[in-house]
């Protein structure tokens, strides 16, 4: 298991906070949702994702992903 920090814009509120970790819990390879604060996610998957990978999770959306560690 793995942990990524996945740095996002975009995020301006709470119920923003509360959506990313909606999407990000509904995603396959993502184990656990760590944390969630404004513009930045840490997550433990069982895949390292790519940033290109985080972007396609969050298309359609308003959040842009700006870096993934």
């Amino acid at each position: 298991m793995n942990e990524q920090t996945i740095t996002l814009s975009g995020m301006t509120c709470g119920a923003c906070i509360k959506l990313v970790t909606k999407i990000l819990s509904r995603t396959e390879e993502v184990k656990n949702v760590l944390t969630v604060d404004q513009g930045i996610a840490k997550v433990s998957v069982n895949i390292k994702y790519t940033k290109e990978s985080f972007a396609k999770v969050f298309a359609g959306t308003p959040y842009t992903v700006e870096s993934v560690s």
